[in-house]
């Protein structure tokens, strides 16, 4: 039967109360209400719990190798990274053996030996690897707060160029309109003292009067030579822009 079916099809099959290939999960599972405040487990108490058949423990504590029946292959005096390195050198070594024993003669059980020390070897660099995560954690956060300070420093310096280099700018902009200020009112004080010396020499022309010419009877008569204040005025202000 293929999807998606005819509506003839569907049609028919409600007719005929057709039951569905997946049905219904049964009615102890769907009924309304009954499992709606079941309560939530307890809290395991004491030092140990279970789940899946296995037995676990509440202790954040890595398993010691002389409890589990392992070999210590390392000095807990000497340095941890240390002895891991040479853990791991011992493990190349050993696999070469294993190598060497089974082309040799594959059939011997002399290979189950070395098998035997690689599982001891690997269990012990495990147990180093693992009492190292403290310190791994420790560096990681080091370098987490190294690398927050870099960036807050950073900020830091950026905001005060930023503000350096705005307070220049309004000094710059501070001095220039000092500058045109001043110069508008050095401005206005020429003017003005253009106009009174203007206005004071009108005053003194318009008190002086020019003498005569002799003329004579057949002549005719040219026309008087006096300037006017107007046009003194106009010939200073071309002299005095």
């Amino acid at each position: 039967m293929k999807w998606p079916l005819p509506v003839r099809l569907i049609s028919k099959m409600v007719d005929n109360e057709f039951v569905s290939q997946w049905p219904a999960p049964p009615a102890m599972f769907s009924r309304d209400g009954e499992f709606e405040k079941v309560p939530p487990k307890a809290p395991a108490r004491g030092k140990t719990y279970s789940m899946f058949g296995d037995v676990y423990t509440t202790e954040d504590k890595i398993p010691d190798l002389e409890e589990s029946g392992r070999k210590v292959l390392f000095d807990p005096k000497e340095k941890r990274t240390v002895e891991l390195r040479k853990l791991n050198r011992m493990l190349l070594n050993k696999f070469l053996r294993l190598v060497q024993s089974l082309c040799s003669d594959p059939n011997t059980e002399a290979y189950r030996t070395e098998v035997e020390d690689i599982e001891n070897l690997l269990i012990n660099m495990h147990y180093l690897a693992n009492s190292l995560r403290t310190d791994q954690a420790h560096q990681n956060v080091k370098r987490q707060i190294e690398k927050q300070t870099e960036l807050r420093s950073k900020a830091l310096n950026d905001l005060d160029r930023a503000f350096n280099r705005t307070r220049e700018v309004l000094r710059s902009a501070r001095n220039v309109l000092r500058e045109s200020s001043d110069m508008s009112l050095h401005a206005q004080n020429l003017d003005m003292e253009v106009l009174d010396a203007l206005s004071k020499a009108a005053q003194e022309v318009e008190t002086v009067k020019l003498p005569a010419n002799e003329t004579d009877a057949n002549e005719e008569p040219k026309p008087s030579s006096k300037a006017t204040s107007k046009d003194i005025i106009a010939e200073m202000e071309k002299i005095v822009p």
